[in-house]
């Protein structure tokens, strides 16, 4: 059977719709390729000044006692926002307080019985170091006679019995070792008789000052507690309420201040510090362009108003990111890029505010 073979031209006149689908395709591909190489070769060029917030916290469980400022106040760093009420703190400082002003009284007014307890420890602490030494002597010289002895009974040769040459031996070794520990025991008592005496000289207590310190050591660390229940600004700003939405553990109303007799649970976010400027931008580029940028490497930022400042990479990030909606050329265009933040050490920058960026 012989087949019979289509000429090309109606296998094209055929397939014609395919064919044009296929080309029309691969046209839509080809020149979504160029305009993304054209438009966007770095990702966005647009870099966006900083918006740096800086939360605060309960620094201790509590309840709010005051709030200080309200949405939009200017704050400065360190000032006080709001107080917190630790339960049971005021008390607990007024405890340590009251201590620490009795074992100072103590310690200045004087102990009437001091001096005579001193002067009896040193009489006490002397008796017995000239007992102890009183004995050692002692001990010493029996030594020495023994030491004789058993030298007088070696020389005797035979006529002595050696149990007897033996026992003596014992004796003086026995003697020998218990100087041994008195002599020891003569050093301590002598330096715990020293020291009696210096106490009696210098007139102090030595336990009593060590309670004024632990008493003064814990009235600070109780006034530490009650300043770090003060709500302060960690940075210069203006007061902003939390994001809606954020979870803060807290019946906090998302996007406005907590209200006084709100419990605040340790660590539960407050508020924010927004900062009112910036030195630092960042823009989005392709990870191509990254490797070649050098840190402290010099840009240029045009505002829209066409403001013209200096700047200076200041860092580029290891990993790529998404590119923000507001920082892409063409928000229908999903873009990835690598972060890179730059510095315009010599002006403020606005935060939020856009920018063109030359290299």
């Amino acid at each position: 059977m012989v087949r019979r073979q289509i000429p090309l031209s109606r296998r094209i006149k055929a397939n014609l719709g395919t064919i044009a689908n296929v080309a029309i395709w691969t046209g839509a591909v080809f020149a979504c390729t160029l305009l993304y190489a054209i438009r966007a070769p770095d990702g966005s060029q647009r870099a966006v000044a900083l918006v740096e917030r800086a939360s605060v916290v309960a620094p201790e469980s509590g309840r709010l006692a005051t709030m200080q400022v309200h949405l939009g106040d200017s704050v400065t760093v360190g000032q006080a926002l709001g107080t917190l009420d630790v339960p049971g703190l005021d008390h607990e400082l007024a405890a340590a307080e009251a201590q620490l002003r009795a074992v100072t009284a103590e310690l200045e007014q004087g102990d009437p019985d001091r001096t005579r307890r001193f002067v009896k420890d040193a009489a006490s602490a002397q008796a017995r170091f000239l007992s102890a030494k009183v004995a050692l002597e002692s001990d010493r010289a029996t030594l020495i006679g023994l030491n004789l002895e058993v030298g007088r009974l070696s020389s005797a040769g035979g006529g002595v019995a050696p149990a007897e040459l033996e026992a003596k031996k014992a004796e003086r070794d026995t003697v020998a070792a218990r100087i041994a520990a008195q002599e020891a025991e003569v050093a301590g008592l002598e330096r715990t008789y020293a020291e009696v005496k210096a106490l009696r000289a210098d007139g102090t207590d030595p336990s009593l000052e060590a309670q004024v310190e632990a008493a003064a050591a814990e009235v600070e660390r109780v006034k530490s507690r009650l300043d770090e229940a003060t709500l302060r600004a960690p940075a210069a700003g203006v007061i902003a309420a939390l994001p809606r939405g954020s979870t803060t553990g807290a019946p906090i109303d998302n996007g406005t201040l907590p209200e006084s007799g709100t419990w605040l649970p340790a660590g539960t976010p407050v508020l924010q510090v927004v900062a009112t400027s910036t030195h630092d931008a960042v823009l989005y580029v392709s990870p191509g362009h990254a490797r070649a940028i050098v840190t402290g490497e010099p840009v240029t930022l045009a505002s829209a108003t066409g403001e013209i400042v200096p700047a200076k990479v200041a860092s580029v990030a290891a990993a790529v990111e998404p590119v923000p909606l507001r920082q892409l050329i063409d928000p229908t265009i999903m873009q990835w890029g690598v972060p890179v933040t730059v510095r315009a050490d010599a002006a403020e920058l606005m935060p939020g505010e856009a920018f063109d960026v030359s290299f």
